[in-house]
């Protein structure tokens, strides 16, 4: 059975649902869909979420420890670290001025961990006229890792699906230009060297950028398109076993 991802902007269900119901026809329901709509996303989100409410409360607490520690009044006042001999080991003990440093460090984290955006909020305003920068498409992996970085379970689950799928089908919709994770998926596919098949709609205009790297471009309203569709599938190399591992996000 055929593995396929459909890259769309999440804030056009509507549009993917539509692609969804013609994939169903073109191909008698014989597919494995492995993308990631919103509701699952949010889902994703949700544990990344609370592992950063539990990171910013592990940082709070060993913020408490170290500020209990800075009124120990035997704590030595010198500079930089101090070793001393005990149980046949040399042992570093904390100074003044290395539990300071350590406070400091602590509150410079927990000031990053506060600022973070929550990954669902972060959804909830997914078109971003403005992120999108300039030079993207000469220096994808520069901002590749941002994503990882910032949504670890969101970005794995993407491409762990991505990586199990045969082909990408990339709907072409009036949002997609100012969407980040579009990219994301796009950029990824590239990496991974899986084809992608854009899906033109009626009321999107052309573009240039993303068009360069597809396969080819289908026209969402044509009366072909489900043989369009399956001869796409009929003429995709055959990739290896090693490749096409399973999704453990089905």
């Amino acid at each position: 059975m055929v593995s396929l991802f459909i890259s769309h902007p999440w804030t056009e269900t509507e549009e993917y649902e539509k692609f969804v119901f013609t994939l169903d026809r073109a191909l008698n329901r014989e597919w494995t869909n492995h993308s990631v709509p919103q509701s699952q996303a949010i889902d994703i989100l949700a544990d990344e979420d609370r592992r950063r409410i539990d990171k910013l409360a592990w940082l709070k607490e060993k913020l408490w420890r170290a500020q209990i520690q800075l009124q120990d009044p035997k704590l030595p006042n010198v500079l930089g670290s101090r070793y001393v001999y005990r149980d046949g080991e040399v042992r570093e003990v904390p100074t003044v001025v290395s539990v300071k440093t350590e406070i400091e460090g602590l509150n410079a984290q927990i000031q990053v961990a506060m600022r973070e955006k929550g990954p669902v909020r972060e959804l909830e305003r997914d078109i971003e006229p403005t992120s999108m920068p300039k030079d993207y498409f000469r220096q994808p992996d520069k901002y590749l890792g941002a994503y990882v970085e910032d949504y670890p379970a969101l970005s794995a689950a993407i491409r762990d699906r991505i990586k199990a799928s045969d082909l990408v089908f990339l709907l072409l919709t009036p949002m997609i230009l100012p969407n980040r994770w579009v990219y994301y998926e796009y950029s990824m596919c590239g990496n991974l060297g899986i084809p992608i098949v854009g899906v033109r709609l009626p009321s999107t205009s052309g573009v240039r950028d993303l068009e360069l790297g597809l396969l080819r471009v289908l026209d969402a309203e044509s009366d072909q398109i489900d043989d369009e569709i399956r001869d796409c599938l009929a003429t995709l190399p055959e990739r290896s076993s090693a490749l096409r591992q399973t999704s453990p996000y089905r």
